[in-house]
């Protein structure tokens, strides 16, 4: 009950700080066409083969337009993506992780000399070229001008500081709407990459709930599949997957929280004892 009510009490504050959108201005670009506006019953008219994933993502509007600097020719769109969480999650699904993250807005990336990519509260900004190059120089140009008109605080989803922070490699947070790790069941996941003090790498993952959810609800299906055992006055329900070891949940402090990628039970263990430790 306690996470159900925080939850939307984050989304109903994300709303309200949010604002509308003032579409930027983009100095020594000239805009080729008048700003097109799409919901989700007409995003397929843009992104046709893509709108299921945004839509998936908690989608709302897409603001595009065409943009030209002399030979070089570029598709501005901006998403409004709902909540800070969703926007997130489709913009680290898209973005190129091995690329360097720039303060700009949340964080942003330049993919020269064809893309670049921003995150801004509730917003996902794309760039994408269409003709000649973009520098590095140019790219982050645009997005600052992009930032300077989108409202909203810059910080990063409120979600991510209750992932177990002890040991975390920097930058790999990720928000998975369905299927996470092959498991139907496992929607809604935070996660982020872990290297433990052996060097093995696995991952720590909260399920989000819904409004109407609870952390317990979300573990109902889980325990009708999963096997479980019971540590330190906690159920933890587990799972094998093939060729990646043992999956495992628990709820922590009303927190759905699990593990991947632990080779037996003692080392799921062991991880479990780090987060009640930590907690």
């Amino acid at each position: 009950m306690i996470i159900r009510v925080f939850m939307l009490f984050v989304v109903i504050l994300t709303e309200l700080y949010a604002g509308k959108l003032q579409f930027p201005e983009i100095n020594n670009w000239q805009k080729e066409d008048t700003v097109a506006v799409y919901s989700p019953s007409n995003l397929w008219e843009r992104i046709n083969g893509a709108a299921d994933q945004y839509l998936n993502y908690g989608f709302r509007k897409l603001y595009a337009v065409d943009l030209r600097n002399g030979n070089v020719g570029l598709a501005l769109e901006i998403y409004d993506m709902g909540t800070p969480l969703n926007a997130f999650g489709i913009y680290t699904t898209e973005s190129p992780p091995q690329k360097e993250k720039l303060k700009i807005g949340t964080e942003a990336v330049v993919a020269a000399p064809s893309q670049g990519f921003l995150l801004k509260n509730r917003y996902y900004v794309k760039l994408e070229i269409f003709e000649g190059k973009m520098t590095d120089e140019m790219g982050r140009n645009i997005l600052q001008d992009v930032d300077a008109a989108l409202s909203g605080n810059a910080s990063y989803p409120i979600e991510l500081e209750f992932l177990p922070q002890a040991n975390l490699i920097k930058g790999s947070y990720a928000y998975v709407k369905t299927g996470f790790q092959g498991l139907n069941e496992l929607e809604n996941c935070l996660t982020a990459h872990y290297k433990s003090n052996d060097s093995e790498k696995f991952q720590y993952f909260m399920l989000i709930p819904a409004a109407e959810e609870n952390s317990e609800s979300l573990l109902k299906k889980i325990a009708e599949k999963w096997q479980s055992i019971s540590y330190m006055g906690n159920t933890i329900y587990y799972r094998e997957i093939p060729y990646k070891g043992i999956i495992s949940i628990a709820i922590i402090n009303d927190r759905a929280i699990g593990v991947t990628d632990s080779p037996d039970q003692e080392t799921m263990l062991k991880r479990f004892f780090a987060i009640f430790n930590e907690k």
